[in-house]
C-alpha cells in the first residue's frame, strides 16, 4: 500500500478488525494477481506522481474494457496496486481491466479527482488498441469514493474537456457509493439530475451496508430511472468494505451484471 495519498501507516491502528481483515485480504490477493496474471503496470495518464494506471489485459484481441476506480477502507486511502484482484472475474469473461490511481480526499478536492479520472478514461480510449482492447466498449466502475466519480463520468463533456468522443463510455457501475455530500470530504455525486443521462448505470449495494448508504443508492436509482437509465443491484452478504470483491469472482452477481452491461453496448438493461 502507498501512503502517498495522505494516509499514514499508523492509521492501520485505528481500523476496525473487520476492515483490517478486508484490507489485508485485498492486498494479498492483489499481490498474487500481479504475479500470475498478464500485466502492464504503472502507465502514466498525467504528469502527477499519483496519475498512473495498471492494465490487466485479456488474452483475446479487441477485448472490452472495465475501468475501475478504487475507493478506500475505513477512511484509509489505498492505491491502484492494492486492487489488482478486481481483474480476476472480468478476465475470465475476456474483459481487460484497468485500475486507476488518483488522488483521494483529503489530499485533493473533488474537482481534481474528477479531472484525473477523466484524463485516465481519455487515456484508455486513446491507447486501448495498443494493449489489445476495443475503445468502443469501455465501462467505468467505481467503489466507495470512486462510485460518485464513476457516475460523474456519465455526464462529462468528453469532447470539450478531453478531446474524445461523447460516447467514450458505454456504461457505469457504482458500488457502495455515498451519493450525497460526505461529512468529512464534501465529496458527492456531480449534478446528474438536471441533464439527460444516456449511459446505463448499475448502482450496486450490499445488504450488510449501513442503512444510509442503502438509502442513498436506492434514491439515486429512483431519480435516474425517470430516464430509464439506472438499475439497483443487491449484493447479498456484502458490506461497504468488501463489496468490490465481487469482481474477484467470475460468477458473482457484480461480475455477471457488469458482463451484461458490456454486452448491452450502451442500451438500457435489467439485472436480476
Amino acid at each position: 500500500m502507498s501512503d502517498s495519498q495522505g494516509a499514514d501507516l499508523s492509521d492501520w491502528d485505528a481500523l476496525e478488525p473487520d476492515v483490517l481483515d478486508a484490507v489485508t485480504q485485498a492486498m494479498a490477493l492483489s499481490a498474487e494477481t500481479r504475479r500470475i496474471y498478464p500485466t502492464i503496470l504503472a502507465q502514466h495518464y498525467g504528469p502527477g506522481a499519483l496519475e498512473y494506471l495498471d492494465i490487466y489485459p485479456a488474452r483475446q484481441p479487441d477485448a472490452p474494457v472495465l475501468v475501475f476506480l478504487p475507493g478506500g477502507f475505513g477512511g484509509l486511502p489505498m492505491c491502484a496496486d492494492d486492487f489488482a484482484g478486481v481483474a480476476r472475474g472480468p478476465f475470465a469473461h475476456g474483459i481487460t481491466t484497468v485500475v486507476v490511481n488518483y488522488a483521494h480526499a483529503p489530499s485533493a478536492p473533488l474537482d481534481e479527482a474528477r479531472r484525473q479520472v477523466g484524463a485516465a478514461i481519455a487515456w484508455v480510449y486513446d491507447n486501448a488498441e495498443q494493449f489489445g482492447a476495443d475503445p468502443a466498449r469501455i465501462v467505468v466502475a467505481g467503489h466507495a469514493v470512486g462510485a460518485p466519480l464513476a457516475v460523474g463520468a456519465a455526464v462529462t463533456d468528453w469532447e470539450d474537456e478531453y478531446g474524445v468522443p461523447a460516447g467514450v463510455i458505454t456504461g457505469v457501475v457504482a458500488v457502495s457509493g455515498r451519493f450525497q455530500p460526505h461529512p468529512s470530504t464534501g465529496w458527492a455525486v456531480p449534478p446528474v439530475f438536471d441533464r439527460r443521462v444516456d449511459v446505463p448505470i448499475i448502482v450496486a449495494v450490499g445488504d450488510r451496508e449501513p442503512d444510509e448508504l442503502q438509502r442513498q443508492s436506492g434514491e439515486l436509482v429512483d431519480r435516474l430511472t425517470n430516464g430509464g437509465t439506472a438499475v439497483l443491484l443487491d449484493l447479498p452478504g456484502a458490506d461497504q468494505h468488501g463489496s468490490f470483491a465481487g469482481y474477484c469472482d467470475a460468477q458473482s452477481p457484480l461480475t455477471l451484471a457488469t458482463v451484461a452491461l458490456i454486452s448491452a453496448g450502451g442500451r438500457s438493461l435489467r439485472v436480476a
